[in-house]
């Protein structure tokens, strides 16, 4: 028997792969049709948005760092007499809030994609299912 047909996707399984980091593909893993495994590298993205929230959490750690050293210092003053008990309430207040910042600009890198661990510009969109690519919207920018 001969029919004649179209074969498309099923709407309600189809699963769409969406980055909040905006920015110019520089890679493409997969193809129009491809069987992906989930978590496989589907593509390779340069975002400014990523580069920018890398930027934040450095500064965020830094900033860290110095508010407690500064911490430690006035509570070693304090204990000798040397500064008032405000200055060391202070120096504690800087502290807790660059903790904060760290806790935000980590949040927004991961929220973008990005790894605190390996921080980049180069986002990876990877699959966030097992299945056939079915529908390609996406080039490589040039």
């Amino acid at each position: 028997m001969v029919a004649t047909g179209a074969v498309s996707p099923d709407i309600s399984r189809t699963v769409p792969v969406v980055s909040i980091a905006t920015g110019r593909v520089v890679e493409i893993h997969a193809r129009l049709g491809d069987t992906v495994k989930k978590g496989q590298l589907l593509l390779r993205v340069e975002s400014a948005d990523t580069s920018a929230a890398c930027a934040d959490y450095r500064k965020a750690i830094a900033d860290e760092q110095l508010a407690r050293t500064q911490l430690e210092r006035s509570q070693l003053l304090y204990d000798k007499g040397a500064v008032s008990l405000n200055e060391l309430q202070v120096a504690q207040d800087a502290e807790d809030k660059a903790k904060v910042d760290v806790e935000n600009t980590t949040e927004r890198l991961r929220v973008l994609g990005g790894d605190i661990n390996h921080p980049a510009a180069i986002v990876e969109i990877l699959a966030p299912a097992t299945g056939v690519i079915t529908d390609l919207q996406v080039r490589i920018a040039r």
